[in-house]
C-alpha cells in the first residue's frame, strides 16, 4: 500500500481529455452499471456507504476544473447525493445539482445504479467502485459478507497503480500501423421528442447462449456482433447498405493485456466492417467476416499502435500548448466531421461479473447501460448463469431489437424482455 497525497490536483487520463469538450444534453458520454439486490434499498444506509468509500476511491471523488491548456481534477470535499431513480437513464450529470461530482448513485426498489461520466473511468473501473460500495452497504446492514480478495474495502489505502494513467505508462515508440476506417452506414429514423434513450433489457440463460456460439465455432462476443449485423441488414435501407459498410464498434478492456490495475480509463476499441450484398444475409458468412476482423484487430501490434497514436497526438507541441478554449472548438469540429462517422452501432461486452461467495446470496443481477446520443448501443454482461443484453437507442423504432430477439427465439432460446417504454415520451426530469 502507498500513502498518496489526495489534496493535489491531477491530470485527466489520455482517453478522458476529450469527454468534457464533447459532452452535451444529447451526447452525454455517461454510462450506467446497476446491481439489483434481493431486498429493498435503504437510501440513508446507501448514502453512508458511499461516503465511507471516499478515501478508497480518490479518482471518483473529484471535481473538474479548467486549466489554461487542459481540464484537470481536484478533490471534491462535498458529500455525494443519493437520488431516487428517474425514468431517464444516462442523462447529462448536472454538477450544480450533484455537488460537483461526475458520478451519481440512484436507487429504485431493490436496485442500486451508478452513472458515471466517462472522463472519470470506464466500465471496468466503475464496476469495481460499485461492488465496493454495495459490499460496504451490506456490511452496514450487518450482513456477514467477506471480501475474499475480490472487493476493495474500507481501510485499505489506494495504490499508485490504481490512479495511474495507464495509457501514458504503456506508450512506446513502436511503428504506427495504418488504421483507416470507412464511413459507416447510419441508422436513421424518427427521434424521440425529448432528449433521452429508449432501453430494451433482455435476460437469457448463459449456457444456452454460449451453446449457440459454440455451434458456430466463435466466441459469444463474435456471435452477438454477427447477429447485430444481421439484424441491421434485414431492417435497414437496402440502397444505403450497398453504399457504405456496417461498422460495429467493439471496446477492449486493456487491463488484462498490460497487467494494469488502474481505476481510471484504460480501454480502446476497434471496428468490424461488413459490406452488405443481399437483403437476406447468411449468418455463417457474417460470422466468418467477424472472426477475421477480430483476429486482425486484436493483435498486440495493432492494439499497441492504437494506444501509441492516441497518446502521441496529445503530446504534440501544437496540441499541448494550444489554449483550452481553442482546443474545445477544434475537438468539437474534429469529432463532428471525423470521429462520429465510422460507427454504425457499439457493442460492449463486460463479461462475467464475479463476487465473493458470501455476497452472491444477496444479489439478483447486474446490468450495464450505454447512453445513446444518436446511434444504437448495446451492453452485455453475465452473472450467476444469466446474460443481460441491453439495447439503448435515440430513435423511436425498435425494428433492430425485434429482429435480433426474433432470431434468438427462433433458435429455441427463452428471452425475458423489459423496456422503459420511452416511446411514451415523458419529459425527462433534471438530475
Amino acid at each position: 500500500m502507498s500513502n498518496i497525497d489526495m489534496t493535489k490536483w491531477y491530470r485527466l487520463d489520455n482517453a478522458a481529455k476529450i469527454y468534457p469538450v464533447l459532452s452535451t444534453e444529447r451526447y452525454t458520454h455517461v454510462f450506467r452499471v446497476s446491481i439489483t439486490l434481493k431486498e429493498k434499498i435503504i437510501p440513508s444506509v446507501l448514502s453512508k456507504a458511499i461516503q465511507d468509500m471516499r478515501d478508497r476511491f480518490p479518482t471518483f471523488y473529484v471535481k473538474l476544473k479548467h486549466g489554461l491548456f487542459w481540464f484537470y481534477f481536484e478533490p471534491n470535499d462535498k458529500n455525494p447525493i443519493v437520488k431516487e431513480e428517474s425514468s431517464i437513464i444516462c442523462q447529462k450529470i448536472n454538477i450544480h445539482r450533484n455537488n460537483g461530482f461526475y458520478f451519481t448513485f440512484l436507487y429504485y426498489e431493490n436496485r442500486i445504479s451508478l452513472e458515471v461520466f466517462h472522463a472519470l473511468s470506464d466500465g471496468a473501473g466503475a464496476i469495481i467502485f460499485l461492488k465496493s460500495v454495495v459490499f460496504q452497504y451490506l456490511r452496514l446492514l450487518d450482513r456477514p459478507v467477506e471480501s475474499e480478495g475480490e472487493i476493495f474495502t474500507l481501510g485499505e489505502l489506494p495504490t499508485y497503480k490504481e490512479i495511474e494513467d495507464s495509457y501514458e505508462i504503456n506508450c512506446t515508440k513502436a511503428k504506427k500501423i495504418p488504421n483507416r476506417i470507412p464511413d459507416a452506414y447510419l441508422v436513421t429514423g424518427k427521434r424521440f421528442e425529448y432528449v433521452g434513450c429508449g432501453v430494451i433489457n433482455s435476460e437469457i440463460d448463459t449456457q444456452k447462449l454460449l451453446a449457440l456460439s459454440k455451434e458456430k465455432n466463435c466466441s459469444l462476443t463474435q456471435y452477438i456482433v454477427a447477429l447485430l449485423i444481421h439484424s441491421l441488414i434485414v431492417t435497414g435501407d437496402s440502397k444505403k447498405l450497398r453504399q457504405k459498410p456496417i461498422n460495429v464498434c467493439v471496446p477492449i478492456n486493456l487491463r488484462p493485456l498490460y497487467h494494469s490495475e488502474t481505476l481510471r480509463n484504460f480501454s480502446l476499441y476497434f471496428h468490424v466492417s461488413y459490406y452488405s450484398k443481399t437483403d437476406d444475409p447468411d449468418i455463417d458468412d457474417i460470422i466468418t467476416i467477424v472472426k477475421k476482423a477480430f483476429e486482425n484487430e486484436m493483435t498486440p501490434e495493432k492494439i499497441q499502435s492504437k494506444l501509441n497514436s492516441n497518446v502521441l497526438i496529445s503530446k504534440k507541441i501544437y496540441v499541448r500548448f494550444l489554449p483550452l478554449f481553442i482546443k474545445k472548438v477544434l475537438f468539437k469540429i474534429a469529432y463532428t466531421y471525423y470521429a462520429k462517422k465510422p460507427t454504425t452501432i457499439t457493442i460492449a461486452n463486460f463479461g462475467n461479473v464475479s463476487l465473493p461467495s458470501s455476497m452472491v446470496q444477496y444479489v439478483d443481477s447486474f446490468t450495464f447501460n450505454l447512453g445513446s446520443g444518436s446511434k444504437p448501443a448495446v451492453a452485455m454482461n453475465s452473472f450467476n448463469g444469466k446474460t443481460k443484453i441491453i439495447f439503448s437507442r435515440a430513435l423511436v423504432s425498435t425494428e433492430i431489437e425485434k429482429a435480433f430477439f426474433t432470431y434468438l427465439t427462433s433458435n429455441k432460446l427463452e428471452v425475458k424482455i423489459e423496456s422503459n417504454h420511452f416511446e411514451t415520451n415523458c419529459k425527462p426530469e433534471i438530475k
